[in-house]
């Protein structure tokens, strides 16, 4: 007599994976009296990635842009420019998501006035959105050992990369910054003679909120800083609990 087997299979719900954003390089750079300075990442970027671009000028009140000579374009998220005690500053961050990688990647950021310093910070990241990247931003000023760029508006999802960028205006003296907590600090390139210092940190999150950038600096200086949040380019998703009868 044929027996009757029945068994189910349950199929759990569960979570994919997901792809967080992640740090791949960066690099920075300084010119002095001129209206460009370049930067050249010292790997080969990869198509599909986001690059991040920050400038920070001092000494005159121009408009910045960035260019790597195509085909990519990048598209201004925050500009700040301020007066202090050393003159007209600059903070400057754009970015291309779904870039077109290159070897030995220039970008070049480009100001409508002659700075008498000017430095550039480039970021490479992967496993961002390739269309609809950008999601929230915030930036500031002051004068303190604490800069932060303020809060962002909620982010619209939980999965996201931050990044900071601090702008440190000063006279001839080296500047220390550390990074916020839970960012990981990726370096800082100081202009001639210590005028400017630009430095990025970064940090991914897994809940939506409010988010600030924010540094430490081991004496009071004049900054600027910035915050942006790009979306990671998967979420965590469930897969249907299923039931297969035999």
């Amino acid at each position: 007599m044929r027996k009757l087997i029945l068994f189910t299979l349950a199929l759990v719900l569960f979570a994919l994976p997901v792809q967080a954003g992640t740090y791949v390089q960066s690099k920075g750079a300084t010119a002095s009296s001129s209206t460009t300075v370049v930067a050249t990442f010292d790997s080969t970027t990869a198509t599909g990635n986001l690059i991040i671009v920050s400038c920070l000028g001092y000494g005159a009140n121009g408009n910045f842009s960035a260019a790597d000579g195509g085909p990519n374009t990048f598209t201004q998220i925050l500009q700040t420019k301020w007066n202090n005690a050393f003159g007209n500053s600059v903070l400057w961050t754009g970015y291309v998501e779904n870039a077109t990688g290159k070897a030995s990647h220039a970008i070049t950021c480009t100001t409508t006035i002659s700075e008498f310093r000017i430095v550039i910070w480039i970021t490479e990241v992967s496993g961002i959105l390739t269309s609809a990247a950008l999601d929230k931003n915030a930036g500031a000023t002051g004068s303190s050992t604490a800069p932060n760029s303020g809060n962002t508006a909620t982010t619209a999802q939980a999965n996201e990369f931050l990044y900071s960028a601090v702008g440190v205006v000063d006279s001839a003296a080296a500047v220390a910054q550390t990074a916020g907590a839970s960012y990981t600090k990726r370096g800082v390139i100081d202009s001639a003679n210590n005028y400017l210092h630009l430095a990025g940190e970064d940090r991914n999150v897994t809940s939506t909120g409010t988010y600030p950038g924010d540094w430490t600096l081991d004496s009071s200086q004049v900054w600027a800083a910035h915050i942006v949040t790009f979306k990671d380019a998967a979420a965590a998703s469930t897969a249907p609990r299923k039931a297969v009868s035999y």
